[in-house]
């Protein structure tokens, strides 16, 4: 109840700037910066592999294998390993590192992107940072 008549006592010496500067955030929606840093992740990784097909360093990608690797990957993603009491680890990192040691890093971007096919469900945004990060 005292800080109903706060409000009240403070809202009659509001200003007119204080006014304006109240409502200008209602029309907006606040998480466009999660948006905008999904955004730029997704780019960031999408530079990345096109800059590595750009010099030819992609490595090999035999489909059948990476397709093996990445049901592999997703089936993994269900299982973590637990290393200390704070920090716990997805076992589908094995399948990735396999892609990325032995056939170079666009089998392994398939491969994680993969991994983490399950996870698209809304919010969207969490996938797509979750899978930028991961590729």
């Amino acid at each position: 109840m005292f800080g109903q008549q706060i409000q009240v006592v403070l809202r009659m010496y509001e200003t007119s700037i204080q006014k304006s500067l109240r409502s200008v955030g209602t029309g907006f929606r606040r998480p466009i910066a999660i948006e905008a840093y999904s955004l730029l992740l997704a780019l960031s990784a999408l530079g990345v592999a096109l800059g590595l097909a750009q010099q030819g360093s992609g490595g090999s990608f035999p489909v059948l294998v990476v397709a093996a690797l990445s049901f592999v990957a997703w089936m993994a993603e269900k299982q973590s390993v637990r290393l200390t009491t704070n920090l716990e680890m997805s076992v589908s990192v094995m399948p990735v590192l396999f892609a990325a040691v032995v056939y170079g890093p666009h089998a392994a971007m398939a491969v994680g992107a993969a991994a983490l096919a399950s996870e698209f469900v809304a919010p969207y945004e969490r996938w797509l940072i979750w899978t930028s990060t991961r590729i």
